[in-house]
């Protein structure tokens, strides 16, 4: 089994674990899975799905890989608006738009007002990323954690609601790849995710 298969089966297999634990944690809660089974699915695909849901948090799960196969933790990317421009900001919001008309020309204060929503949907999935991380930590103190990071990934990019990637770990690390493969290191991510998600939505969610 190659990296890219064990990459998609192992963070199918959480997704599914995940969704199952929050139907229990939060019953009243609505839980989208851009995918349900193994099949290849495009990144806008996946956005597109996200935003149809309108959702209040967007979690993309990922294994992580390093080009000597040494390096192991876990860690969280949010998308780094300091390098957008206010076009970028907003071509980025309209290029997974359902509306198929070509964009007319917009205000630079409708650009504005897009940007300022990315940013404080930013704030929000960065206060999301923290708990994450301490409730791995706690789960697992000898795990290295490898913090919140900024990045410009595109399923980040035109998701409309506070947005993070999760990296679990790395699958090609001789000894993390095997924990990671694990079923009882799996269930015990998932409930630090399950955590998570149940204090952001406690939190952010009932309130608003």
């Amino acid at each position: 089994m190659n990296g890219s298969t064990k990459e998609k089966a192992l963070t199918l297999a959480l997704a599914k674990a995940l969704e199952r634990g929050l139907h229990e944690r939060l019953p009243h809660a609505q839980v989208v899975l851009t995918r349900e089974r193994d099949e290849a699915m495009t990144v806008a695909a996946r956005v597109q799905a996200a935003n149809a849901a309108g959702g209040h948090l967007f979690l993309s799960l990922h294994a992580n890989a390093s080009p000597d196969h040494t390096l192991h933790g876990y860690e969280t990317y949010l998308l780094d608006l300091r390098e957008q421009s206010l076009e970028t900001a907003y071509l980025a919001w309209r290029k997974n738009d359902d509306a198929s008309a070509e964009p007319g020309r917009a205000d630079e204060v409708s650009i504005a007002v897009r940007e300022l929503t990315l940013a404080a949907h930013r704030e929000y999935a960065a206060r999301f990323a923290r708990s994450l991380h301490q409730e791995q930590a706690k789960r697992f103190p000898k795990r290295l954690d490898r913090g919140v990071k900024q990045g410009r990934f595109d399923v980040l990019m035109g998701v409309r609601m506070p947005a993070v990637l999760f990296e679990v770990g790395f699958l090609d690390h001789a000894v993390e790849g095997t924990f990671l493969m694990d079923a009882t290191t799996q269930r015990v991510i998932v409930d630090g995710l399950v955590q998570a998600i149940a204090q952001y939505y406690r939190e952010v969610v009932l309130p608003g």
